[in-house]
């Protein structure tokens, strides 16, 4: 498995890496529940705690066109999620507890967000679900990989990412959203996204020596490569299921640090892989027809498509830290959407 994009930035005094290969996750899983020892941690009934249960609620309005996404922004020392309208007004907190909260995803039908977090405590990641306002969280599967999940369309069932005992490989597995049922849906592979039908997932893997898009059946079989690479990631479906967004490193453009990186003094004598900045394309479902979208020196990734199919928002570095960008689906009427104080990512876009 080759090596994602990662991102640095100063939380608490302390740099935290927010996004690692799969080949790591272990070591970043264990290194941020050190990290945010100083964040705490609470438990409740059967020991399990998410956050926001103990925290001030904000009541949502209709879901309907709100983005969700993960942000360092707003108050308190840790990664919460958020959410905004596609115009960048009404702006909400969902989690309000000192603990890691990231990688979000609306539920088909808009009233639910499944997400990673410390639900179970510091010691590990858990994949958590909780209500469109952050009200009634719950965990559905412990121990996972920061990866993030993705709904079935029928909103029955999850995947997510967890790296095997011992790190190294990580497999995609799904399971219903009650927690039962688990199984691996498909092995070194990351970041699956269901197909609107519900027919095909599109899965990221390295097996062929760079990160890869491939799609394969919800039953595991029927494993299809779509692209060649080198370091295509994050696929989104469109709504009508007729195009993928991917972010792809084809391009080669050298990746530059970020505000958060520039203004943390040990990052200066850190001796950094090479990274590749990506850019976001769209392509046909049978792999091909790619079309670049984004042409410029930033890091650009996490698409996700408006309900309509006329936008794609994602996430980009050109301003500094990581901003939230829309834009139309054919790379035009760019837009910034988030100006919050550090970094923001993940978007995914309500029904």
């Amino acid at each position: 498995m080759t090596r994602q994009a990662f991102r640095m930035t100063v939380l608490d005094g302390r740099r935290v890496i927010l996004q690692v290969s799969l080949r790591r996750a272990l070591t970043f899983a264990m290194a941020m529940s050190l990290t945010l020892a100083g964040c705490g941690t609470s438990r409740g009934t059967n020991g399990v705690h998410c956050p926001g249960e103990d925290g001030k609620r904000q009541q949502a309005s209709s879901p309907s066109g709100r983005i969700v996404f993960w942000s360092e922004g707003g108050s308190g020392p840790c990664i919460g999620i958020y959410t905004v309208w596609p115009d960048g007004k009404n702006l909400r907190r969902l989690t309000h507890t000192p603990l890691f909260a990231f990688q979000p995803a609306w539920s088909p039908d808009g009233r639910q967000i499944a997400f990673v977090t410390e639900c179970g405590g510091a010691s590990r990641f858990d994949l958590c679900v909780m209500d469109a306002d952050g009200a009634n969280m719950r965990m559905v599967v412990p121990g996972v990989t920061p990866d993030a999940p993705a709904w079935s369309p029928d909103g029955r069932r999850l995947t997510f990412t967890r790296v095997r005992e011992g790190g190294g490989t990580a497999d995609v597995y799904v399971v219903g959203t009650d927690g039962s049922g688990e199984r691996v849906l498909v092995q070194d592979a990351q970041r699956a996204a269901w197909s609107p039908d519900g027919a095909r997932i599109a899965i990221v893997s390295g097996r062929d020596g760079t990160d890869k898009i491939y799609l394969v059946n919800p039953d595991g079989t029927g494993l299809q490569r779509l692209t060649d690479g080198p370091n295509d990631q994050y696929p989104a479906w469109s709504p009508d299921g007729k195009r993928i967004a991917f972010s792809s490193g084809r391009a080669q453009k050298p990746h530059f640090l970020t505000d958060a990186e520039r203004r943390d003094p040990t990052v200066q004598g850190l001796k950094l892989p090479p990274r590749v900045a990506a850019d976001i394309y769209v392509m046909r479902t049978d792999g091909t027809g790619a079309v670049r979208l984004t042409d410029d020196p930033s890091d650009n990734q996490d698409p996700a498509w408006s309900p309509d199919g006329a936008r794609i928002v994602f996430d980009s570095n050109r301003d500094g830290d990581y901003e939230l960008y829309v834009m139309n689906a054919d790379g035009g009427g760019l837009t910034r959407l988030t100006r919050q104080r550090g970094s923001d990512g993940a978007p995914s876009w309500a029904a």
